[in-house]
């Protein structure tokens, strides 16, 4: 895709900037009926080659972190493919949220033949500093 596209997924938001990153703001729980649209949007813009997701971990009230429902993780891990990623950043989150990401990812990387890096930091400033370091030592 190389044209910038806004989804909004439930409570979620993704947002497509060119070339390649796929900004995410998750907010509440993904869901089992929100995974499949991630699934196709994921897909969607990495049809012309593989992209970064930075994934907004945003707090909510009475609700401090995004949690992934089992049924979507397990659609998530099923229905994914490494190749579609560059590289994924998580901003923010708690312990729990780090290790649901990291299993996803990890679920990821056996869909696939490729390969990804992942990040966890704090705030979005890192997460742009972390994408231009990648792009810069990262063979295209």
């Amino acid at each position: 895709m190389d044209q910038p596209g806004e989804w909004i997924v439930g409570n979620h938001q993704l947002r497509f900037e060119p070339p390649d990153i796929l900004w995410t703001t998750v907010r509440g729980w993904i869901t089992a009926e929100d995974a499949p649209k991630w699934v196709d949007i994921i897909r969607e813009v990495s049809a012309a080659g593989p992209v970064y997701c930075v994934v907004l971990m945003t707090p909510m009230p009475d609700f401090p972190y995004p949690r992934l429902s089992q049924e979507a993780r397990q659609y998530l891990a099923r229905n994914s493919n490494s190749d579609w990623l560059k590289g994924m950043v998580f901003v923010g989150g708690g312990l729990l949220q780090r290790i649901t990401a990291k299993g996803l990812t990890v679920a990821m990387l056996l869909s696939g033949r490729k390969r990804f890096d992942v990040e966890f930091v704090d705030n979005l400033e890192q997460a742009q500093r972390w994408l231009d370091r990648h792009r810069a030592f990262t063979p295209h």
